[in-house]
């Protein structure tokens, strides 16, 4: 299996600015794009996850559609199975270029399914300015030597909180979680209008899972040792995880262990909860008058650290494209150059709203972050040592992830014993890496 490396260089990326976006090349500019037309009748498809962010760098590679070239993209929700089967064919990919996360990288590559674009990168780096997207987001990106995506944007978790309500009772920014828990305590005690303080996704399954790893990176934990092997039911910083959260659980609403990704958003947007690690796309949410009672009152700050002195408790995901390695090689240039294309300062500026960007010209930009409150917040999460999420490097993290987010609710709520939820997950683990070869 090839062996992905520099990942922990995320904790550097996001700090310089880098020089604004390079300039065009081609005489035959389209309307909205610079590609020059090929000399054949040539479509170029794309396949991609559906939310705003995605779906305006797709139309952006659509309006490269001229002449002999047609662009165009299917945005679905349902896109992880279509592309499974599209890049596993041995026939010739139905899709040129593909949206891809964090979370497959490892799997994709390990399956060898993923085109290098190192050539095209140096080919073309000064022309669409490459380098104003940070170093260590190419390191997160290159296996063995060989750059495999074009990075899109990132995401994580940081701390979102009232600062009305925080001013209000003199409660400093918690950097930490025991801070969390105290500040909680005390806004509890004193304001009879806030019973549950703190909103998290806690919800079985996936995102109860995401916070473990958080909390538990954070800690020090390890999740395998050298033969993929689970350690983290025997590591004492799993308990010291679940302890944590347990803790926080006397803060949150009673319904917490079901709680979505929405269900959080809408109890900040609500005014039902002042604190919390929320996903950094739902920041913008808090300051729509359509659906928001608390616009301008939620403030923004680095994630919490598990422990005093700890790094943040989030792990960093990106989005980027790749092109599938059974693209013929002749179709491959053209479509790098229509991501290149979509991708460039102008048209990320142009969505800046909507996500975090790779490129730094972006977001350093002064007037972007003026609109986009909650950028510092990722800066400062970033830059306090928030590693990538493991399943960017380990393609056999997935099946801990899922057997966790299958056993961490019992522990929490008090049905079984942290000690025996874990050992019962690290188990399940087990018995689906066997069956895949994985150990």
């Amino acid at each position: 299996m090839k062996t992905l490396f520099k990942q922990n260089a995320f904790k550097h990326s996001l700090i310089a600015c880098a020089t604004c976006a390079g300039m065009l090349f081609s005489s035959h500019a389209f309307a909205d794009c610079s590609v020059e037309a090929p000399a054949q009748r040539t479509n170029i498809n794309i396949l991609s996850n559906s939310y705003p962010s995605v779906n305006h760098i797709a139309k952006e590679m659509e309006s490269c559609s001229e002449g002999r070239l047609r662009v165009r993209a299917k945005l679905t929700t349902e896109h992880q199975e279509l592309k499974r089967l599209a890049l596993g064919s041995s026939g010739r990919a139905p899709y040129q270029i593909m949206q891809l996360s964090t979370s497959d990288f490892a799997e994709y590559i390990d399956k060898d399914w993923v085109a290098p674009i190192t050539e095209y990168v140096n080919k073309y780096k000064t022309q669409y300015n490459l380098d104003d997207i940070p170093q260590p987001l190419w390191d997160a990106v290159t296996v063995d030597g060989e750059i495999y995506v074009l990075p899109l944007q990132q995401n994580l978790q940081h701390f979102f909180y009232r600062k009305d309500v925080f001013d209000k009772h003199n409660i400093a920014v918690p950097a930490n979680y025991p801070d969390v828990i105290k500040a909680a305590r005390k806004i509890q005690r004193a304001d009879s209008s806030i019973e549950y303080p703190i909103a998290q996704t806690f919800g079985s399954g996936w995102g109860i899972a995401t916070e473990f790893t958080n909390i538990y990176l954070s800690l020090g934990g390890q999740f395998f040792d050298e033969n993929r092997n689970p350690v983290f039911h025997t590591d004492r910083a799993g308990r010291q995880t679940i302890a944590i959260m347990t803790d926080m659980l006397k803060y949150m609403s009673p319904n917490a262990l079901t709680f979505s990704n929405d269900d959080t958003m809408v109890a900040f947007q609500q005014g039902k909860s002042v604190m919390g690690n929320v996903w950094a796309s739902r920041a913008g949410n808090m300051d729509d008058e359509s659906v928001s009672t608390v616009v301008g009152k939620v403030h923004f700050a680095a994630a919490p650290a598990g422990k005093r002195g700890a790094p943040p408790s989030a792990t960093v995901w990106w989005d980027g494209y790749i092109i599938p390695k059974n693209v013929p090689p002749a179709d491959r240039e053209l479509a790098f150059l229509i991501m290149a294309e979509a991708t460039d300062r102008e048209s990320m500026e142009a969505g800046g709203s909507l996500a975090f960007y790779s490129r730094e010209s972006v977001t350093t930009n002064p007037e972007m972050v003026a609109k986009n409150r909650y950028w510092p917040a990722m800066l400062d999460t970033v830059k306090g040592g928030a590693p990538a999420f493991p399943a960017a490097t380990r393609s056999h993290f997935n099946l801990a992830h899922t057997a966790l987010g299958s056993n961490l609710a019992d522990a929490l709520s008090g049905k079984t014993k942290p000690k025996d939820a874990l050992e019962k997950a690290a188990a399940e683990y087990i018995k689906e890496a066997k069956a895949k070869g994985f150990i």
